[in-house]
């Protein structure tokens, strides 16, 4: 800003500046140390001295220290008053854009800063700095100033070139040239590269790694083998694995580097557990996992924890096969029940009728054989004369007798035969098995 636009400004806003003033003088400080407030009163009175005076340069310096032992968004606002009526347009912009951002409720001052900025808009080159991760620190041209602040942040610059410089740490600085055109805001947006090193870890068993920082916190996890692009630092590396006693160990990893870690995991003994096996058949084969361990019935020691195929087999009965799960801490018992082969049954009929069949079959012969007797007997008695009455008769009755039980024992036979045919079944039972379970004692 010029001297006379300046000067201008101050005549405007002379009379509620000094007001604003009083009133940032006057409110009640934040709470504070004894030792404190008494400094920052002390340096408050030299700066409102040297205000009134017009000599800004020392009221500023005063209202610095002043802030540097009680911050106070107040102090704020009289800084930016001060680089205001030293035409000093950059800064007084810059404190009072932090004035507005602070949490103070006085309304006044509040219009007084807003109208100042909106006024120093058009004079001052700004940039606007963002970074993906945020929170970077902000460096523009002479880095021996110090930081600007931290993405995302508004500098206030001089318009023209300037060297706009974001570190933040564990990601690799970037600088950039940046134009700035007064009355102007620029945008630039940095993407920071992570600064890298990949960590590597194998072992001769299955299972999981965890990448634990100083903070523990796990920043990376994953399964054998492992290979992650991880912040250059120590790590406390844990691995988990089945049938491993846990492990643990230290890594540094580089920056760009590979860092290899090859774990020596110990292996744990392999627990076991018994079953005792059963049956309703004593004396039957014991198979475990297609091995012959015993007859039944018997303990089975010293089996791993896990499944397992178990079979039982004898003589004359149907062997039953299945999985049984073992674990440990606990008593397995396996009941087998073995049946006898499949057999074949038919309907009692077929016997019944076969049986009335032979039966009748047998007595029609007799009876034929009877007849032919005593038609042979008619024959000599009638050559010799003797013939009777009796003998005539008997030959026709014994005749229709054999007929008689011949059908009748034909036809029992035949319907015999049909249903010894058609009413054929197979009875077969699967052999059954019984798994039950028990803490160990």
């Amino acid at each position: 800003m010029s001297g006379s636009r300046s000067h201008v400004f101050w005549q405007s806003y002379r009379g509620w500046i000094a007001r604003a003033l009083v009133l940032a003088f006057t409110l009640a400080p934040t709470s504070v140390d004894a030792d404190d407030a008494a400094q920052a009163r002390f340096h408050d009175q030299r700066a409102r001295q040297h205000f009134a005076r017009g000599d800004y340069d020392a009221a500023v310096r005063e209202f610095f220290l002043e802030q540097r032992v009680v911050e106070n968004p107040r102090v704020t606002y009289n800084i930016a008053l001060c680089f205001q009526q030293l035409n000093m347009d950059p800064e007084a912009f810059t404190y009072f854009e932090e004035y507005l951002a602070s949490d103070d409720d006085d309304a006044e001052r509040r219009a007084v800063a807003q109208r100042a900025v909106e006024q120093l808009a058009s004079q001052v080159a700004r940039l606007r700095v963002t970074s993906s991760p945020p929170g970077a620190d902000v460096f523009i041209d002479d880095r021996a100033h110090g930081s600007y602040g931290v993405t995302p942040v508004v500098a206030v610059v001089a318009a023209g070139s300037h060297e706009v410089t974001v570190r933040r740490e564990g990601y690799t600085a970037e600088t950039r040239t940046v134009q700035a055109a007064q009355g102007a805001e620029a945008t630039e947006d940095f993407s920071l590269t992570q600064i890298v090193g990949t960590l590597a870890v194998a072992c001769e068993c299955e299972g999981r790694v965890s990448v634990i920082d100083a903070s523990g916190a796990t920043v990376a996890s994953g399964s054998l083998p492992f290979r992650q692009e991880v912040p250059p630092g120590d790590y406390e590396l844990m691995l988990r694995a089945t049938r491993f006693a846990p492990w643990r160990g230290l890594a540094r990893v580089t920056a760009n580097e590979t860092t290899s870690e090859m774990i020596d995991a110990n292996a744990l003994p392999a627990a076991t557990a018994s079953m005792t096996v059963t049956g309703n058949e004593t004396g039957s084969v014991i198979l475990v996992d297609d091995e012959e361990v015993g007859f039944t019935p018997a303990v089975v020691p010293n089996l791993t924890v896990g499944p397992h195929t178990l079979e039982v087999r004898a003589e004359g009965r149907v062997p039953w096969r299945g999985e049984v799960d073992l674990r440990s801490g606990e008593r397995s018992w396996v009941t087998a029940t073995l049946q006898p082969p499949p057999y074949v049954t038919r309907n009692p009929v077929t016997w019944a009728l076969g049986g009335i069949g032979i039966a009748t079959l047998g007595a029609g012969i007799g009876v034929a054989v009877a007849s032919r007797n005593n038609h042979d007997n008619f024959l000599l008695a009638e050559m010799n004369g003797e013939a009777t009455v009796d003998l005539v008769r008997r030959g026709p009755r014994l005749n229709r007798a054999a007929d008689i039980l011949l059908g009748v024992g034909l036809v029992s036979l035949t319907a015999s035969i049909v249903l010894f045919f058609t009413t054929k079944e197979v009875v077969s039972r699967p052999s059954e098995g019984t798994v039950s379970r028990s803490p160990e004692p």
